[in-house]
């Protein structure tokens, strides 16, 4: 009787563990399974092309599995998906450690939901049409390292919550319109490298507690106070742009004391005082001042620039005479002083000059000293950030014609500009098209359109 009673004892025993065991596996079924479903319903993956023609999800276009079958990566980064974003549902996916769906047509706003990714340590949303606040729950994604939702429509304020992800190293919401003042808690982040939060509405004061930080991305706000001293002791930022704020007072003396500093760009704002020597270091390439209130004299201290822009202040005295190889960088002054040659088509860049300045807001020298090999600024971002993006149809391609002839005007050889005559003319036609859509054009496809190449038909 006993040893039935034992025997029955381990038969209760092993059809638990088995019951278990099928349960586990099931449940591990169900959840791949439902992965799956969730990827459908989303719609992204309805076409064949995208599923390539197989069952199996984990072979879909963008998606990477681990072994256990679970998603891990998801990769629609311009594949031009369309809908709401809250059309995905987040909290079937709690393995997900990557998801790039930047530069598509997503519309809707973020969804909290976002929030349960706890895996997550990537996410690009960046270049959609996303609107709303940033939730959040954004800021429980405690893995996280880059985050950017930049060239979107979101409004509202950062919220604090974001402050709290501290192994991030990139932040970027630039292109937004965003306002309020930057969380203190940003500049807290002791492991960002990047922050891009440029081309918003931020106002309230500059801050800086970011000792890792190597680019700082401010312009475009309504910043105001003064460049705090503290923000001197960066030393390893290499890319700083402050400007088109409202900032004023004095620069920062120390700020020659960064060691890795390539590029500074304080224009259009209502700086003050001299310019400090040995400003930026031996490392500073490129340093733009323009558009401020700064007086005196320009140092004797400028040797390794290849780019400098010192225009529309209240400067006095000689140039240094080793600056004179850096005159044709050098911005405000009329083509003629440089070239001393007067043709019938001298006039047109002038006109190209104010026709980009029109479109921009500011004066497009930055745009028009652009090398060849800078293949990636696009037309959309350098459109006055002011102004809401052009939406008409007819609009946008009067801005491209105008572009393209504005640029075919600043050829750097005179023979191969239009005359005023032909400028008009092609107004006149108002012909123009391209195959891509308007916020994806590039300003180097503007630059090469062939039909406006005139040294043969002005000859």
């Amino acid at each position: 009787m006993a040893f039935t009673s034992f025997t029955y004892r381990l038969v209760v025993i092993w059809a638990t563990i088995l019951t278990c065991h099928v349960a586990i596996n099931n449940s591990e079924l169900s959840t791949t399974q439902l992965e799956k479903e969730a990827l459908l319903n989303s719609s992204w993956w309805s076409k064949s092309s995208m599923t390539n023609n197989t069952s199996d999800h984990c072979k879909w276009v963008g998606i990477t599995c681990n072994s256990a079958g679970a998603i891990t990566k998801i990769n629609l980064y311009n594949y031009e998906i369309l809908g709401e974003l809250g059309q995905f549902n987040f909290f079937y996916f709690p393995n997900l450690e990557f998801l790039d769906l930047g530069w598509n047509n997503l519309s809707g706003r973020i969804p909290s939901q976002i929030g349960i990714l706890s895996n997550l340590r990537i996410l690009y949303l960046d270049g959609n049409d996303l609107t709303g606040v940033i939730p959040s729950q954004i800021g429980a994604l405690s893995k996280l390292t880059t985050l950017y939702l930049d060239r979107n429509y979101l409004t509202g304020v950062i919220p604090s919550q974001i402050g709290a992800l501290s192994k991030l190293t990139t932040l970027s919401l630039d292109r937004n319109y965003l306002t309020g003042a930057i969380p203190s808690k940003i500049w807290s982040l002791r492991n960002l490298d990047y922050l891009y939060l440029n081309k918003n509405n931020f106002t309230g004061p500059v801050s800086s507690l970011l000792v890792k930080l190597t680019d700082l991305f401010l312009n475009s706000n309504k910043l105001n106070g003064s460049i705090p001293d503290e923000l001197t002791r960066l030393t390893q930022l290499e890319v700083v742009d402050l400007s088109d704020n409202k900032l004023s007072g004095h620069i920062p003396s120390g700020i020659k004391s960064y060691i890795e500093l390539k590029s500074l760009n304080l224009s259009y704002n209502n700086l003050s005082g001299s310019i400090p020597l040995n400003i930026g270091g031996e490392s500073l390439s490129q340093l733009d001042l323009s558009n401020n209130n700064l007086s005196g004299a320009i140092p004797d201290s400028f040797f390794s620039l290849e780019y400098l822009d010192l225009s529309y202040n209240n400067l006095e005295g000689p140039i240094p005479l080793h600056l004179q190889y850096l005159k044709p960088r050098l911005k405000g002054n009329k083509e003629l002083a440089y070239t001393m040659v007067v043709t019938e088509k001298c006039d047109v860049y002038s006109f190209g000059v104010v026709a980009l300045e029109v479109l921009m807001g500011r004066h497009p020298e930055e745009i028009i000293s652009l090398s060849s090999s800078d293949q990636n600024v696009m037309l959309i971002d350098v459109l006055d950030s002011r102004l809401s993006p052009p939406v008409n149809r007819i609009v946008k391609q009067e801005i491209m014609l105008v572009s393209i002839i504005a640029f075919a005007c600043l050829r750097s050889k005179p023979k191969s500009r239009p005359t005023m005559k032909r400028v008009s003319q092609e107004f006149l036609k108002q012909k123009t098209s391209f195959a891509k859509s308007f916020g994806k054009i590039y300003i180097s496809e503007l630059r090469n359109q062939e039909m406006y190449l005139f040294d043969e038909y002005d000859a």
